[in-house]
């Protein structure tokens, strides 16, 4: 009798025999010791409480609040100036609202985006150290040459490199994060929902821009408004409240500003819109992209079921099943990632004034 054949199998079938006992132990601690989830609602909301911009909007409101109060002795022009600022330091809250929502969507997502990457990237390199152990068998049988396997092993390399560049970009992105939340993401994990809702404007395109627009710039063409009602108001002695005549020099050039000021915002409201109709052309075209992208998806599916017989028939090898598994997850990572920046788009072409820089 061969007592290394009885010892082996020994060993094999006490090893079978507990396993499911120690993966059922295994799972048991992890789930113990599983991170709970941090939503992305909760995310923005630490973010709110935590925004010093928001703060200081609060702060500001107070100061004019009050500056209100004692406006007696002020002349109009100073009163309605004070008046509108107010209403424009309102406004600029749900402005900066909305930016911090939208940085911590951003900025949420990419990291789940980055974490499916890297997890991508493992498979690939796990995929090609399989595909180089079997290049390396067929050099040795004669069947592959020398520089075919140093190809190979630098296309590992190459890989390994950016694996290393994207979790470091993930680490970075994660302290960002802590920064703006005040939330430590090692304590967290991220929620993979990144859905996607086809935005549609109904009616008149540059009607609803426009729209869009005369909000955003609301403040700033009622300010300049106030500038040529009371334009002559700058010539009044803020102390006496005694008005002196402009000279004529000072007339004309008190006129051109204000003429400025209106064309340019004119320019800015024209601009604005023109860009958002592009931005929404461009949306319509992503959103074909997308539809593609789901298609081929469905039928790489369908392809990946029939591979996968196929190998448990024995009729196709584990490598290449696995090579066209790894296809299945590059689209559906492509997809994720064409729809997030979909996604952000469509909340742009709502909300113009998330154009501006992204608040904290």
């Amino acid at each position: 009798m061969n007592y290394k054949k009885v010892l082996a199998l020994g060993i094999s079938l006490t090893c079978l025999s507990f396993t499911p006992l120690y993966a059922a132990e295994v799972t048991a601690i992890e789930a113990v010791i599983e991170k709970p989830a941090l939503t992305l609602e909760e995310a923005i909301k630490s973010a709110l409480s935590n925004s010093s911009k928001l703060s200081l909007n609060m702060q500001k409101d107070e100061v004019l609040t009050e500056q209100l109060k004692y406006t007696n002795n002020l002349i109009s022009s100073a009163y309605m100036n004070l008046y509108t600022s107010k209403q424009q330091n309102e406004q600029q809250r749900q402005f900066l609202e909305d930016q911090i929502a939208h940085d911590v969507t951003t900025r949420y997502h990419n990291m789940v985006l980055l974490e499916d990457e890297i997890d991508n990237l493992k498979k690939d390199i796990e995929l090609k150290e399989l595909e180089f152990q079997v290049l390396d068998t067929q050099k040795r049988l004669g069947l592959a040459t020398a520089i075919q396997l140093e190809s190979a092993e630098l296309e590992i390399n190459s890989l390994k490199t950016n694996l290393s560049a994207k979790e470091e970009t993930l680490r970075s992105e994660q302290s960002g994060f802590k920064l703006i939340t005040n939330r430590d993401l090692d304590k967290y994990t991220l929620e993979d929902q990144i859905t996607f809702e086809p935005f549609r404007i109904t009616g008149n395109i540059e009607g609803y821009f426009k729209g869009k627009v005369d909000t955003y710039l609301k403040y700033q063409k009622e300010f300049a408004k106030l500038q040529d009602d009371y334009m002559l108001d700058q010539f009044i002695d803020p102390l006496t409240g005694m008005s002196y005549g402009p000279t004529y020099a000072e007339y004309i050039n008190a006129k051109y500003n204000i003429n400025s000021t209106n064309l340019t915002l004119k320019d800015t409201e024209k601009n604005l819109v023109q860009s958002l109709v592009s931005s929404y052309s461009s949306l319509l075209a992503m959103e074909d992209q997308i539809r593609t992208l789901e298609t081929q998806i469905e039928f790489t599916k369908k392809q990946l079921q029939i591979s996968e017989l196929q190998y448990q028939l024995g009729l196709q090898t584990e490598l290449n099943y696995t090579k066209q598994a790894s296809s299945l997850k590059d689209l559906e990572y492509s997809l994720k990632s064409l729809i997030n920046s979909y996604n952000r788009t469509a909340e742009m072409l709502q909300k113009p004034w998330l154009m501006a820089n992204s608040a904290s």
